[in-house]
């Protein structure tokens, strides 16, 4: 194992992705190696690989459609690397047995298990007990013939009569390739394809969905009834991760909801401070797709954190406007006039100035992290390219679209007093009359 160490990204001018492709390159050239892989370290939290498919069943077919489904990521554009988890180990001796052959010499399996396990492992005839220790006789072959293939060959079994039967005589002996480690899936047997990618060129759900597509299309499971594939992995922690991250975020938005509710002594106003929320989600997905970023799961954690700052300007502002309002006056309840029009107006020119510093300060914080100007992290970075288009948008909606919205809520609840009123003073002529 040999550990590549690279300056920081902001101290050099090669990029690790063109490093890890020369070398893999270059290490085609050597022969004489089962495998030569050439993996990157990851400063995330560790996700399993961006493909990771394994094929469960405990038939030796698994091996074949391993083999296949590595061929196709090998050829598919983004794939760097690919690779199963099979390591070939020590051989394998089959003893194959002439079922026939031994019944009409009158033996069993147990007996040919128990013989071979006896002359090669050995087995307990007695035990000597001294005052110190107990000594225990074993009987097996001598170590220097254990090893050895004619060893097994030229071994005897002594059937019901007493009589030896050669081995040979009864069964086939089939040496085949065994493996170093054995894996297993919920209890049953697997071998894992991966695939590293290169993530300027595609992305882990569409690799993933690539090879879906290709299982199906050339029905590579249909001949396998007793294989399944199980997608894990990267692509399996973003599925269950995107689940989470919903929950987390109704969670959030209804806790805030509640909290301005309580706060405003309103249902109209917490719905005005949130409805912000949606438009600075729609912002990050512009500027995510016009940059040709993935809205991965780490940026996905960052629209949470997200959440938090566009409500805290939109409460400034609701809260500034409701500082700023005048008193109603009698005749005026149905409708907003220029004189509470412009009042809504100069509320949200006194908080032009402090939103927008707010917003400037933090973009230009955030800015040299979002763009690597320094260094990148992978996990930190989706989050904060969240924070800093998400606040910019966000400022936009805060300043032009909220006072409107604002003065429609007016507008909506003292028309609604209105009708109100007229219907309690028509209940109240029914009555007297």
């Amino acid at each position: 194992l040999i550990t590549v160490y690279m300056q920081p990204e902001g101290r050099r001018r090669t990029d690790s992705n063109d490093v890890i492709a020369v070398l893999r390159e270059r290490l085609k050239e050597f022969e004489g190696y089962k495998q030569l892989l050439v993996i990157p370290l990851k400063d995330e939290p560790v996700t399993g690989k961006p493909v990771e498919v394994d094929v469960v069943g405990d038939d030796a077919s698994r091996f074949e459609v391993a083999r296949r489904l590595q061929a196709f990521l090998e050829g598919y554009p983004g794939v760097t690397a690919a690779w199963t988890s099979h390591r070939p180990g020590k051989d394998v001796v089959r003893i194959n047995l002439d079922h026939e052959a031994l019944a009409a010499r009158r033996l069993t399996v147990a007996d040919i298990v128990d013989t071979v396990r006896i002359a090669f492992d050995g087995t307990t005839i007695n035990t000597l007990r001294t005052t110190e220790e107990e000594i225990d006789y074993r009987l097996q072959f001598e170590r220097s013939a254990q090893g050895k293939m004619e060893t097994l060959s030229n071994l005897t079994v002594v059937n019901a009569d007493g009589r030896p039967v050669p081995l040979r005589g009864i069964a086939e002996f089939e040496i085949t390739a065994g493996a170093a480690a054995i894996k297993h899936h919920f209890g049953t047997r697997t071998v894992t394809v991966y695939a590293e990618i290169d993530r300027s060129l595609t992305s882990t759900a569409e690799v993933n969905t690539a090879l879906e597509n290709h299982i199906e299309e050339t029905e590579l499971m249909a001949p396998h009834d007793k294989l399944r594939l199980w997608f894990g992995g990267e692509y399996e922690q973003g599925r269950k991760a995107v689940g989470n991250v919903v929950e987390a975020l109704l969670i959030c938005v209804v806790a805030i909801f509640i909290l301005l509710v309580v706060l405003f002594n309103s249902f109209s106003q917490p719905f005005l401070i949130m409805i912000v929320i949606p438009f600075g989600f729609v912002g990050v997905a512009l500027a995510f797709a016009l940059q040709g970023l993935e809205l991965s799961i780490y940026a996905s954690i960052g629209i949470i954190g997200l959440v938090g700052v566009l409500v805290n300007d939109s409460l400034v502002m609701i809260d500034h406007l409701n500082r700023n309002r005048p008193a109603p006056r009698d005749g005026t309840e149905g409708a907003i006039t220029a004189v509470d029009v412009q009042a809504i107006a100069d509320g949200a020119m006194h908080r032009l100035r402090p939103i927008v510093l707010t917003t400037v300060t933090t973009v230009a914080g955030l800015a040299p992290a979002a763009y690597g100007l320094a260094g990148t992290n992978s996990f930190l970075t989706p989050m904060i390219m969240v924070m800093l288009w998400g606040i910019f948008f966000g400022t936009f909606i805060t300043l032009f679209l909220l006072p409107c919205l604002y003065a429609a809520d007016q507008d909506l609840t003292r028309l609604t007093r209105r009708l109100l009123r007229r219907r309690k003073l028509g209940a109240h002529l029914g009555e007297s009359r």
